[in-house]
């Protein structure tokens, strides 16, 4: 089983904010099927073949950006701040290789305490200064 090291969710059980290491055995997605971003490691045993697909066009309805980071090497430390008051912090932690941070509906900010290379996924498209309100 993947290993949760931090998660944040709403009091009706939404997903705001994961902080997940990499450790499955087998496939498994770590966000519910109610967060913007389905993240989940897949583990395949050999020989496996995926059989051929597409996605069905569906519009969906997409009220914030949703972002994924995986570190790949280094470590950074998050603040986790409210989304709705930008002042309140709410949750800190350290990721390092192989974490994955997964932010929903949160303020975030970070800070590289090594050389740090990280891959980001967001939703785009990516709309510039409209996209982002620093506080």
């Amino acid at each position: 089983m993947t290993k949760i090291i931090s998660q944040i969710t709403t009091k009706s059980g939404h997903q705001l904010f994961v902080h997940v290491r990499l450790t499955a055995k087998k496939t498994e997605f770590v966000t519910k099927n109610d967060f913007f971003l389905q993240i989940g490691q897949l583990v395949f045993e050999k020989n496996y073949e995926a059989k051929k697909h597409k996605h069905v066009l569906n519009v969906r309805r997409i009220p914030y950006t949703a972002e994924f980071l995986l570190v790949q090497s280094g470590r950074l430390e998050y603040f986790i701040w409210d989304y709705d008051n930008a002042e309140k912090l709410i949750k800190t932690g350290i990721a390092k290789a192989n974490d994955l941070l997964i932010l929903g509906k949160v303020a975030h900010s970070f800070r590289s305490l090594s050389k740090t290379r990280i891959i980001e996924v967001k939703q785009g498209p990516y709309l510039g200064k409209l996209d982002k309100i620093y506080s």
